[in-house]
């Protein structure tokens, strides 16, 4: 089988979301890699007044981001503005994943934002960050890890700042 990305939206550049919705969707691969039940892009992500739910990712050899990944190639920062992103399950971040391809540069800025209800068969439910992070006036909670962290933060030396948010 095949690699499986994306299973409502592919995008080769930056993808922008206002007022939208992704749910319901699958990307699900029997032999390989599944990444980004809902959605999958190699630019940045933009998300604003929007909702990512119900998305899985599904792979024969693991899955990454039930909801949304973001594999931006350079240092650009995704914004997730007054979006929720809840009831995505994968493997490894389910919720989503914002890991550049070979950086540590993938920044993202969350902001009036939900990320609850994941789930991970893994871990990292909540989301799995390869880059700076910055979280302001939100909430991450309720999300469902079968082994370590909520959330992974799996890049040394780039700066991760949380402001007036609930994480639990």
């Amino acid at each position: 089988g095949q690699d499986a990305a994306g299973g409502a939206i592919y995008a080769l550049g930056e993808m922008t979301l206002s007022h939208s919705t992704v749910s319901g969707s699958t990307a699900y691969s029997s032999g390989r890699f599944a990444d980004g039940g809902g959605a999958f892009t190699h630019g940045a992500a933009y998300l604003d007044y929007s909702a990512i739910s119900g998305n899985v990712a599904s792979g024969g050899l693991g899955s990454f981001g039930g909801g949304l990944v973001v594999g931006s190639v350079g240092s650009l920062t995704s914004t997730i503005y007054d979006s929720t992103i809840d009831g995505n399950q994968a493997d490894v971040a389910g919720g989503l994943e914002i890991s550049g391809i070979a950086t540590y540069n993938a920044a993202v800025t969350i902001t009036d934002s939900t990320i609850s209800g994941n789930i991970a068969n893994g871990y990292a439910a909540a989301g799995y960050f390869r880059g700076s992070l910055t979280l302001t006036a939100s909430t991450i909670a309720f999300n469902l890890s079968s082994f370590g962290p909520g959330i992974e933060l799996a890049a040394q030396g780039v700066p991760i700042t949380i402001e007036s948010s609930i994480v639990a």
